[in-house]
């Protein structure tokens, strides 16, 4: 599943976003260096934290 940057940037391009999509998950495609997972894991949580100020500014945050 492409996430929502990839998808936007494949539609720009005129590029159907599920071509890029390889079967398997990054670890069983060899993706195994450290370094390369907490990079993952810390561009996931900037994500976040913009999706929530984006709703924290949109006035659409809630308690859940």
């Amino acid at each position: 599943m492409p996430r929502l940057d990839e998808y936007f940037a494949a539609e720009a391009e005129g590029i159907h976003p599920f071509d890029r999509v390889q079967a398997g998950s990054p670890l069983e495609d060899g993706i195994a260096n450290v370094d390369e997972i907490r990079a993952e894991k810390e561009r996931e949580q900037l994500l976040y934290k913009r999706e929530l100020l984006g709703r924290l500014m949109g006035q659409r945050l809630s308690a859940a």
